[in-house]
């Protein structure tokens, strides 16, 4: 066990705005979920808290998950009822060029709790559809400020 820093803690506690993701989630996410004390602290938190679903899939960790098997993923670890938002891909048409043994990750938005709010657009770079473009959330990130 691992208890969380008191200086996160409160991090946490002061926030505006909590965002989870995006990244390889068996290795960058989840193991920030298992530190004693931090699903609680982000529950408690006053701040909106919002997942951001990979736009690809990888290959023996993730392959063919969908938005939703992302969430679920990260709400295992959470307290429950604690994301407000939710952030996926919705790829151009014309987006094909991906990784190997990569897919886009499919918006299956009806299988996520009504309670959560969903953001799904076109947020990729354009030349490299596996990345995301920085400046594409500027705009939903000043929403959930607001």
């Amino acid at each position: 066990p691992v208890p969380l820093n008191p200086r996160a803690a409160r991090a946490i506690a002061q926030a505006d705005l909590i965002v989870i993701g995006p990244g390889d989630l068996y290795t960058s996410i989840l193991p920030n979920l298992l530190v004693t004390g931090m699903p609680g602290a982000i529950k408690r938190s006053r701040a909106n808290k919002v997942f951001i679903a990979n736009s690809t899939t990888k290959y023996g960790e993730t392959y063919n998950f969908t938005v939703s098997d992302f969430v679920k993923a990260a709400e295992r670890y959470l307290k429950p009822n604690t994301l407000n938002y939710v952030i996926g891909n919705q790829p151009l048409k014309t987006q094909k060029k991906l990784p190997p043994h990569s897919s886009f990750v499919a918006a299956d938005v009806h299988k996520l709790p009504k309670k959560i709010e969903l953001y799904i657009k076109d947020l990729t770079l354009g030349s490299y559809p596996a990345w995301y473009d920085p400046t594409k959330f500027t705009p939903i990130f000043k929403r959930l400020l607001s």
